[in-house]
């Protein structure tokens, strides 16, 4: 696979996960992350989950539950 193409890959997922998370109505767990946005691995889903908390898209409200940042939510024009 081109370096090209996983990077746009990668790109995709994590994405997938923000637009999740700005229109989840309750915090959101990884496995919920797995089964209903990348269908992959639970190690890539913590991966991204983990990645999007670091820089300030998601918010950790429980040791296993996330959920959108305001500025998530800003991002694609959720409602709070």
């Amino acid at each position: 696979m081109k370096a090209q193409q996983k990077q746009f890959e990668i790109f995709e997922r994590y994405l997938d996960v923000l637009l999740y998370a700005a229109n989840a109505t309750s915090p959101f767990t990884v496995t919920e992350i797995v089964e209903r946005v990348v269908n992959g691995s639970r190690a890539c889903a913590y991966k991204c989950l983990s990645v999007l908390h670091k820089e300030g898209y998601l918010t950790k409200v429980s040791t296993i539950r996330f959920e959108a940042t305001q500025k998530t939510r800003e991002l694609f024009g959720a409602k709070s």
